[in-house]
């Protein structure tokens, strides 16, 4: 009986591990994207995670934005460029530029 106990910690510690090596990964590949040019199309899923698309590649905002107010919508042009987390967000019909993130 103590044999599966220690079993189901074991598998939920590679688990978690595991888990938290992929979120490495993905953070580290949203960080050599290189992004310039308008939205195309935007969906958002779970509430404030934003998949958009730019240029016919989809990206995912999820290692990118942390903040639940911003929102993106379709002829926004975006600006990330490659080995940085900084993003620039120039809203459509305006001059308006928002930036955020940071250069890490």
């Amino acid at each position: 009986m103590m044999r599966w106990k220690y079993l189901g910690i074991g598998l939920a510690v590679i688990f978690f591990c595991c888990m938290d090596l992929k979120l490495m990964v993905d953070k580290r590949k949203a960080y050599i994207w290189d992004i310039n040019g308008p939205i195309e199309a935007v969906y958002y899923y779970k509430k404030s995670i934003a998949h958009f698309t730019v240029k016919g590649k989809e990206y995912e905002s999820f290692h990118l934005i942390w903040r639940s107010n911003m929102k993106f919508d379709v002829g926004d042009t975006i600006i990330k460029k490659h080995n940085s987390y900084l993003i620039k967000l120039i809203k459509k019909n305006t001059t308006d530029t928002l930036s955020f993130g940071n250069e890490e």
